[in-house]
C-alpha cells in the first residue's frame, strides 16, 4: 500500500495512505526508518492517523532529492515494523461527578454504566499519534460498542485529565481546553507536565490500559 506524496509549503512533504488498514502503522514504521537513517536535510517527521509529515531544511535538500529517498525507505515497508513503545496503566475515576457524559452515553448505547466501564477498561489501546494539545494522544482500539459521534455542541472548557471518547478513539485531555468528545471519567495522572524532563507522557506506539479507581482514591492522588 503506497502513499501519495505531495509538497506542503516549501519545506515539508506529506505522505498520505488510503484510510483504514495499516495506514497508521505504516506511517509510524516510516517515521522510525527516517529517524534510524538520519536523512540529510530532514528536520523531523510527524505521524498522524493515516499520514506522515516530513519537514526538511530547503537550504540543505529539496523535494526532488527527498522523494526518491522516501520511496526507497518505503520499499518493502510493513506496518509490523512500527516500533512498539512503553506500556502504561492509567487509573480513571468513572464517578458521574467526574464523568458528565457517562450516564447519557450508556443510555444511548443501551448498556449499564458498569458495562461501559468494563468495556473501556477491558482493552489495550495504542497511541496512534499526538495532536490538538501538547500530550493529547489519540488512542486506537476502542470497542465498537462505544463508538459515538462528537458532541453536537462542544464544551467551552474541559478539565485537564478528562478521559473521553469520540468516533472509534479514546483520549485523555492533558490540559484544560474546549472539547467536543464525550467525557466518561477523569485521571489524576498528568499527561503533560513541564516539571518533568520529558513533559509529554505518551508517545506514538505506546500502549495504554485504563483501570478504574474510586472517587476517594482519585481525591487522594
Amino acid at each position: 500500500m503506497k502513499p501519495q506524496i505531495r509538497l506542503v509549503g516549501d519545506a515539508a512533504l506529506a505522505l498520505e495512505w488510503p484510510a483504514g488498514g495499516q495506514a497508521n502503522a505504516l506511517a509510524r514504521a516510516l517515521h522510525a526508518r527516517i529517524k534510524a537513517f538520519s536523512a540529510p536535510g530532514v528536520l523531523e517527521s510527524l505521524p498522524a492517523l493515516q499520514s506522515l509529515l516530513v519537514r526538511f531544511d530547503p537550504l540543505r535538500t529539496d523535494p526532488d532529492i527527498l522523494k526518491p529517498l522516501l520511496m526507497e525507505f518505503l520499499n518493502g515497508l510493513s506496518g509490523e515494523e512500527a516500533p512498539s513503545g512503553r506500556n502504561w496503566r492509567i487509573p480513571v475515576c468513572y464517578h458521574p461527578d467526574l464523568a458528565p457524559d457517562i450516564e447519557a452515553l450508556a443510555a444511548s448505547t443501551k448498556m449499564a454504566v458498569a458495562q461501559l466501564v468494563a468495556l473501556h477498561t477491558g482493552k489495550d489501546y495504542t497511541a496512534l499519534f499526538l495532536g490538538f494539545l501538547p500530550g493529547f494522544a489519540y488512542l486506537g482500539g476502542l470497542d465498537e460498542a462505544l463508538a459515538a459521534p462528537r458532541l453536537a455542541r462542544p464544551r467551552t472548557s474541559v478539565p485537564a485529565g478528562s478521559v473521553a471518547l469520540a468516533g472509534g478513539l479514546t483520549a485523555v485531555y492533558p490540559l484544560e481546553s474546549p472539547g467536543g468528545w464525550h467525557l466518561i471519567g477523569r485521571t489524576p495522572v498528568r499527561m503533560f507536565d513541564t516539571s518533568r524532563p520529558k513533559p509529554i507522557l505518551l508517545a506514538p506506539g505506546d500502549t495504554v490500559r485504563f483501570f478504574p479507581i474510586s472517587r476517594s482514591e482519585f481525591e487522594a492522588s
